[in-house]
């Protein structure tokens, strides 16, 4: 027979799988970003604005109520589909007078022992294994680079 513990037990698996699975994913969100960071060869991590203020050339975002806030990886939590969301800014001008940035949404899950990576709304996911390899993330750093470059060309006059 079924009890009340039962049922409290359940909630309390429930809680704790739900933490692993965040922790999981926050770890390879942070290697994805960390990963396509590296792979533009900065210089320098940050760049002056026109304010005199040190500004990341990557950054991560939450969209939150319609607008994108800033976010670190620490604070990202699952949505309903056990998955997390979030945009890796880039400044892809990186002059005083002229900062701009472009946003690439990214949404990370698990199936079994792959990672699956979305990248822009509706994409086919990006499919890796669960455990760090070499190389791991160069198909998504390369599509996250290759998107950027397709935003920015979109935007130029016909």
């Amino acid at each position: 027979m079924l009890t009340y513990q039962d049922i409290k037990q359940a909630s309390s698996n429930l809680t704790i799988e739900a933490a692993k699975r965040t922790a999981t994913l926050r770890k390879l969100a942070h290697a994805l970003v960390t990963a396509y960071t590296d792979s533009l060869k900065l210089i320098n991590p940050y760049f002056t604005d026109d304010e005199g203020r040190k500004k990341p050339y990557v950054d991560t975002y939450v969209e939150q109520y319609g607008k994108l806030t800033p976010c670190t990886i620490g604070m990202l939590s699952l949505d309903q589909d056990y998955a997390i969301n979030f945009f890796i800014r880039t400044a892809v001008n990186d002059e005083p007078a002229y900062v701009n940035y472009v946003d690439i949404q990214v949404s990370i899950k698990i199936e079994q022992s792959d990672v699956f990576i979305y990248l822009m709304e509706n994409s086919t996911p990006i499919i890796t294994p669960i455990e760090p390899i070499s190389g791991q993330f160069i198909e998504a750093t390369t599509a996250i680079k290759q998107g950027i470059i397709s935003l920015i060309n979109s935007q130029i006059p016909r």
